[in-house]
């Protein structure tokens, strides 16, 4: 792997091939896995751009949550993806089984090629929000080696606050949501100095390639009032 100026996350369709791969280190590119379209329509087109980075809690193995998830689930009747309201309910049928400080959120695999939600995945990340997109100074749409991607500068404050949070965290996972869904949780494996991050969106053809980047460039702008 060449080692970039950017952080490497890959995401894979595969969730276990996304945690081998979705490991923070400093070469800072964010790669999201495939998210086809048969238009150029992406998932971002009625985004609100609201951008976090969740600390997970891993107090609770995977197949436990998995399985508290299903079974509040079954008794609702609720299909994914959920609506926010749904989440919320989750989430407070499950009060005294999760930490308090804790809550549950989800990222969804989709068919590469209809965009159907085919298997929700539930995190379990930490309510306070330490890293937003507060912190952007600037997302617009470039093109590397012919495809286009998102590039995110932070700001003064925002480079030395991910700096300290990436360093405090080393081992930990790092969620990036966005409108509350999980895109990838990676595992921090060191510091993060660099104030800029570079996100790429694979395996899609070139229409809604573009259109995926220029939504979530959009969204971003106008809830951040980015230049």
């Amino acid at each position: 792997m060449a080692m970039l100026s950017l952080l490497n996350l890959f995401f894979s369709p595969f969730f276990g091939i996304l945690m081998l791969w979705g490991a923070i280190s400093p070469i800072e590119n964010f790669s999201h896995r495939r998210l086809n379209s048969p238009e150029p329509h992406s998932i971002f087109h009625d985004s609100t751009g609201n951008l976090e980075f969740r600390l997970g809690n891993d107090s609770l193995y995977p197949e436990h949550l998995q399985s508290l998830v299903d079974s509040a689930l079954k008794k609702d009747g609720a299909k994914p993806p959920y609506t926010a309201q749904q989440v919320a309910g989750l989430n407070r049928a499950l009060r005294g089984k999760i930490p308090v400080d804790s809550e549950i959120l989800f990222e969804y695999q989709r068919d590469p090629v209809t965009q159907q939600v085919e298997k929700a995945i539930p995190y379990l990340l930490e309510r306070a929000v330490p890293f937003g997109g507060d912190f952007l100074s600037e997302a617009k749409v470039t093109m590397d080696q012919g495809e286009p991607h998102v590039l995110l500068l932070l700001n003064a404050e925002g480079k030395k606050r991910f700096a300290e949070l990436t360093t405090k965290n080393v081992g930990k996972h790092l969620a990036i949501v966005v409108d509350g869904t999980v895109y990838l949780s990676p595992i921090i494996q060191s510091p993060i100095l660099e104030g800029k991050a570079q996100i790429t969106f694979g395996f899609m053809d070139f229409p809604t390639l573009l259109a995926t980047c220029e939504d979530l460039v959009a969204a971003l702008k106008r809830q951040y009032h980015l230049k």
